[in-house]
């Protein structure tokens, strides 16, 4: 957490703090923040406040970050600003609250102030954001397929079950997708031979619920590719997540990569890839590394890797990003 109160300008009696000292927005409601500035402990007015919110969020789609600030501008003896619902967004986990004040003694600092929306802790997402389907150069699919997607609905760290799941279809026939359970949300996409698919498909996951008394509607999109080769590459890793307990044990022990191949006659793991495919690794912000499939990674004993925020496969095709 920031620290909420500060000293002003190198003049100790001189003191800036916000009240409370964290703050916590449900999409139902409102938040009240008060700043206080006190000389000798007392209340000092001969100040101007500047407030400023700072809203930022990840949008995961593009996977490039926003800034949007509000409330900006000098508003002279006003020490209370209202965070409310107009403030949110439903992909907004964190904002970042700032008292910027200037007094007569020409004395300036600022003190910032974390804050949290409740439908920034919703997250939706998907193992497997991008597959493909062996077609003609007509797209229509060459033999009875299907391709799989696990979806997982978070509150913070704690997995939930969402009221309701829908689908939308953009390129893909109707009714193609089914689940298996709401608790386990295993989506499966079938596509018979002879079905006319566009290049580029994609299926719209929508839940629904209410958690906690917090309504939320979350979306993820499942792409759908047309590929016209007959033969088709994913990457396939043996787990999904990895959990670090707080004893600092990982589950699972291991993980592996290998990279799933589909034509006509069924799907192999082959061991070797040809010379226009390259596996590669990326272990939290470190470098890519190219690795072979199968490929063991300890998370535990003497040789163990440490993983910070995760582990990143890729499949490129003659250099270009394919899964």
């Amino acid at each position: 957490m920031i620290a909420n109160s500060a000293v002003i300008g190198g003049v100790s009696n001189l003191k800036l703090k916000i009240t409370p000292s964290s703050f916590y927005v449900k999409s139902t409601e409102g938040c009240t923040l008060t700043c206080e500035v006190t000389f000798n402990d007392e209340d000092y007015t001969d100040v101007v406040i500047k407030w400023e919110i700072e809203r930022i969020s990840v949008n995961k789609q593009d996977d490039e970050e926003w800034f949007e600030k509000k409330n900006n501008g000098e508003t002279p003896l006003t020490n209370i600003i209202e965070i409310t619902t107009a403030d949110l967004n439903g992909d907004a986990a964190m904002f970042i609250v700032t008292a910027i004040i200037t007094t007569d003694m020409k004395c300036n600092n600022s003190v910032n102030l974390m804050g949290y929306s409740s439908q920034g802790l919703f997250t939706f997402d998907l193992n497997n954001q991008i597959d493909f389907v062996a077609t003609d150069n007509m797209y229509e699919v060459q033999w009875n397929q299907f391709v799989e997607t696990r979806a997982a609905l978070t509150y913070g760290q704690t997995r939930i079950t969402p009221d309701e799941i829908s689908f939308e279809y953009n390129g893909l026939p109707n009714d193609c997708a089914s689940y298996n359970s709401l608790e386990e949300l295993d989506i499966t996409v079938t596509l018979p031979k002879g079905v006319k698919v566009s290049y580029n498909n994609a299926l719209i996951i929508n839940v629904s619920g209410n958690y906690k008394g917090e309504k939320y509607n979350k979306q993820a999109i499942f792409t759908i590719k047309a590929d016209t080769d007959g033969v088709i590459y994913n990457v396939a890793p043996s787990r999904d997540k990895i959990r670090l307990s707080s004893t600092g044990v990982y589950t699972p022990t291991a993980i592996s990569c290998g990279v799933r191949k589909r034509t006509i006659n069924g799907i192999t793991y082959p061991k070797e890839l040809p010379g226009t495919l390259k596996l590669t690794m990326v272990i939290d912000e470190g470098p890519e590394q190219e690795i072979t499939p199968k490929t063991n990674i300890s998370l535990f004993g003497p040789d163990m890797t440490v993983v910070n925020s995760g582990i990143i496969f890729t499949l490129y095709e003659k250099g270009q990003f394919l899964d």
